[in-house]
């Protein structure tokens, strides 16, 4: 009898041992595959091929759901694709993983806050003053008489000096990069930027240079006089959607429309105060299929369409002496030369003006404003030689968030790490140095 129960206790033990076996070997051989699935998802990501990475990661997940670092990474594709609403829904289902995580919880409360903040604002166009740049501190790039400004991709700025002719490019810190002198007697007016392509008017020798980034001509446009394609003081450009170029004649009291390669397309306004008519024009800007003209001497704002005709004439406020106009989305900026900055929404027919911060600060002879992607504001205070440069209030840093975007491993032990700096309201911070980080690698700083 004792013999019969150790036989089956035997037996039971030899018939479990194989199928625990088997069912831990087979869990390990899932677990294998799903990680080979993130290994390649990993690949992508850290080429910044985020959509390819995506796939990679949800194929690892339905292998093995339980996988959390496929969860996390298909969570930071998600969001780098630009697919904010899936990526919200995988961080609620990291934190239902790891319970009460805070660094998870952040994300899901910055991805919220963002959503809802630009519905809430009380005060759309306050501007908080974040840098400013002086000729006296620049050395051989020094600027004076800055007249207009233009941004380009890479938050690069490009000034134009009118009283001695110089083209000054400083990077997003304010450090000098080039300065550019096409005649020696010339009198650089208006600039803009577009698709690597920059549009600079010489009002001295009534010539309209094309040039790129490096600052050199690509094309020249215009001569002296009042025909089709000539000019009698040229003051604002502005690029077209319909890859033309938009040149306001001051002398003419006209707008001249061009193509890139300098032919002349259509002129239109005359001098008077009627409608149609301009007096002593400035600048000029294009929303849709709509052309804005600051018709200076008039006190007010030109509209007309693509075609040179005739819409209507915007008075939305009592402007002094309107010279600079850009617009930016559903935004308008007119820069008045004795009154400030006045900012005008299309969408909501709100507007205020910008007139002083900081208790007395205050423009001295505004000449032009122009926005960038994010929203910062940037102006040519023309008298005080200064370059004012302003974040919306909506966009003051109150947190800041560090994304790893890739790791590149391939020259290790070297290894570059990736990483988008945000504020609270996800929008890009720039001119961070070196000394702005602290990299920590296993406790050690």
């Amino acid at each position: 009898m004792y013999k019969n129960i150790i036989t089956y206790i035997i037996i039971i033990i030899m018939t479990f041992i194989p199928y625990g076996g088997f069912s831990l070997d087979k869990q390990v051989a899932i677990f294998q595959k799903a990680k080979s699935e993130v290994a390649k998802g990993m690949y992508h990501f850290n080429e910044m091929h985020y959509l390819a990475a995506i796939e990679f990661f949800r194929k690892a997940l339905e292998i093995y759901p339980d996988y959390y670092t496929a969860n996390e990474y298909l969570a930071r594709a998600y969001k780098l694709a630009g697919y904010t609403n899936l990526a919200l829904q995988q961080w609620q289902i990291l934190l239902d993983m790891t319970k009460e995580n805070p660094l998870i919880q952040n994300k899901i409360d910055m991805i919220n806050f963002r959503g809802s903040i630009y519905s809430s604002l009380e005060h759309p166009f306050e501007l908080i003053e974040t840098a400013v740049y002086l000729p006296v501190d620049l050395g051989r790039f020094r600027f004076s008489s800055p007249i207009d400004i233009a941004i380009d991709n890479d938050k690069n700025m490009y000034i134009t000096s009118f009283s001695n002719g110089k083209l000054v490019k400083l990077d997003p810190n304010g450090e000098g990069i080039f300065t550019r002198t096409y005649n020696l007697d010339g009198k650089l007016y208006g600039i803009d930027y577009r698709s690597g392509l920059l549009a600079v008017s010489d009002f001295a020798n009534n010539k309209v240079f094309i040039i790129n980034t490096d600052g050199k001509i690509v094309k020249t446009i215009g001569s002296t006089g009042n025909t089709e394609g000539q000019f009698n003081g040229p003051e604002g450009v502005c690029f077209g959607g319909d890859s033309s170029l938009y040149v306001v004649d001051s002398g003419n009291h006209r707008v001249q429309k061009f193509g890139l390669d300098g032919r002349f397309i259509l002129a239109f306004g005359q001098f008077g105060e009627y409608e149609g008519q301009l007096n002593k024009p400035t600048d000029v800007a294009v929303r849709y299929e709509n052309v804005y003209v600051t018709d200076t001497n008039n006190k007010r704002i030109a509209v007309f369409d693509d075609s040179g005709n005739f819409v209507e004439n915007l008075t939305p406020s009592e402007f002094a002496v309107p010279r600079g106009i850009f617009i930016q989305g559903n935004l308008m900026a007119v820069s008045d030369e004795k009154k400030g900055l006045f900012m005008y929404n299309f969408d909501t027919g709100q507007s205020q003006w910008f007139v002083s911060w900081e208790g007395k600060k205050k423009f001295y002879h505004l000449t032009s404003a122009v926005m960038d992607d994010n929203g910062f504001v940037y102006t040519c205070s023309n008298k005080s030689e200064a370059i004012y440069v302003f974040s919306p209030l909506q966009q003051h840093i109150s947190n800041i968030e560090v994304e790893v975007t890739n790791v590149d491993a391939k020259k290790f032990p070297t290894v570059a790490v990736y990483c988008n700096i945000r504020d609270r309201y996800g929008r890009p911070i720039y001119g961070l140095t070196k000394e702005n980080f602290t990299i920590i690698e296993d406790g050690a700083t």
